[in-house]
């Protein structure tokens, strides 16, 4: 829940902090990107601890640091001290699935039992139904107690998981040599280079820093180069360049996100902004998505290949889009709450299929480090959608705006529709 939450619960504090502060809209965004990126770069961090350290020792030091984060956050005094927190909380959230999908699988076999589609549906609808609350939870904090309590609510967060979890996880192995050349900490430092030039130029549209991009690039590019003569690269592009279906999956996760992220926070601002809706009003719109994506996660797995509600997810990407593209300050609210529905398909539907699809393309052994790169072809997409909601809205949603992102968003959708029709790996096993 911790992950999900963070990524949105901060929104209704920025004008806040900003505020206090003393600081621009522009400045304060960066709490939302400092997460975004700490969290791109620790999901395959935290599979790869959790494939050299054991599972529940990396589950348990994430809760830590959501619960430190909090303190941080909360005893600021500067932007730059938030920013740290927020870096310290996506560090400490993205530890919890990676982690927590290996403990799922290692258990599953010593009991012997088929894959977990089913513990894969509940952890996913978990995330559906807690991302869009993440807004309320801040609204309902901010006036209460201030921008700090939506800091403060980490500690609660870190204590609460961190005690649940006690006598609750399985246990890992004995302790005994640690293959520390197994993190390969300069890929670590070139992948977290990488998503920070990155993350910088999508900051700067809709005056794109080209240098930034130039940067960005010849660091990504040194990244593979060196990744792939290394044995154990944290970015095992070997890997990926020999296993065209994870690759194919990971491409699909990015699309995925970039489209639902876009329309997550792209739509709630133009309810607001244009259609005049309070942000509470906005939010229970919005839960219209998380709603449906839930129940449709949570049914996932019956078909005999995951292909079939893949498909149908990206459909309804595809048919919200189109509406996102005819939708304006006059449409009925029949029309508006149409929107969230739809996108309600591909949120429940290709989360699961595609986090099955490397649940069984992944190599033996090394599940929590696929399972870890999933998550930051994620957050990679979430990172896209900032920079193309930069370039549809600027400084204020608009009709207009909001037709450029359902353009756009459509064309994604085509092109993943098409990608998912022809990748024959996905009909190859039961979703059971």
């Amino acid at each position: 829940m911790a992950n999900p939450i963070n990524s949105t619960m901060i929104a209704p504090a920025l004008t806040s902090i900003g505020r206090e502060l003393g600081t621009g809209a522009g400045a304060t965004l960066w709490l939302v990107a400092a997460m975004y990126m700490a969290s791109a770069l620790g999901q395959p961090l935290a599979g790869r601890l959790s494939d050299v350290l054991g599972p529940r020792r990396v589950f348990r030091a994430g809760a830590v640091l959501v619960a430190v984060s909090g303190v941080v956050g909360a005893l600021g005094t500067s932007l730059g001290v938030l920013i740290a927190a927020r870096v310290l909380v996506g560090l400490g959230t993205a530890a919890a699935y990676p982690s927590a999908l290996t403990m799922i699988r290692d258990r599953a076999r010593v009991l012997g039992l088929p894959e977990p589609a089913g513990a894969l549906r509940a952890l996913t609808a978990t995330s559906l139904l807690t991302l869009t609350l993440g807004p309320g939870l801040g609204g309902l904090l901010v006036p209460w107690s201030g921008w700090r309590a939506t800091f403060l609510a980490n500690v609660v967060l870190g204590l609460l998981t961190l005690a649940l979890s006690l006598g609750a996880l399985p246990r890992d192995r004995q302790w005994g040599p640690v293959p520390w050349s197994r993190l390969d900490l300069p890929g670590v430092a070139l992948f977290g280079a990488a998503i920070g030039l990155l993350m910088a130029f999508l900051m700067s549209l809709p005056t794109p820093n080209w240098l930034v991009l130039s940067g960005a690039v010849a660091v990504g590019v040194l990244l593979v180069a060196v990744e792939f003569r290394t044995r154990s690269a944290f970015l095992d592009v070997r890997m990926i360049a020999r296993n065209r279906p994870v690759a194919a999956t990971y491409l699909r996760f990015v699309l995925t996100f970039t489209v639902i992220y876009a329309v997550l926070f792209g739509y709630t601002q133009w309810l607001e902004q244009v259609r005049g809706l309070s942000a509470a009003a906005s939010g229970a719109v919005m839960l219209l998505l998380s709603g449906v994506g839930a129940v449709l996660a949570l049914s996932t797995g019956r078909c005999r290949s995951i292909r079939a509600p893949m498909l149908i997810g990206t459909a309804g990407m595809l048919a919200g889009s189109l509406a996102v593209v005819v939708v304006d300050a006059t449409a009925p609210f029949a029309v508006l709450i149409l929107v969230p529905t739809l996108f309600g398909f591909p949120q429940g539907l290709n989360s699961v299929t595609n986090q099955l699809a490397v649940y069984r393309q992944a190599p033996a052994g090394e599940l929590g480090t696929a399972t870890g790169l999933s998550r930051t072809a994620q957050y990679l997409g979430a990172m896209l959608a900032t920079g193309l909601l930069a370039l549809a809205y600027g400084e204020q949603a608009t009709d207009e705006g909001l037709a450029v992102l359902g353009t756009v968003s459509a064309g994604i959708a085509g092109v993943l529709l098409l990608l998912t029709a022809l990748d024959r790996s996905l009909k190859a096993h039961s979703a059971g």
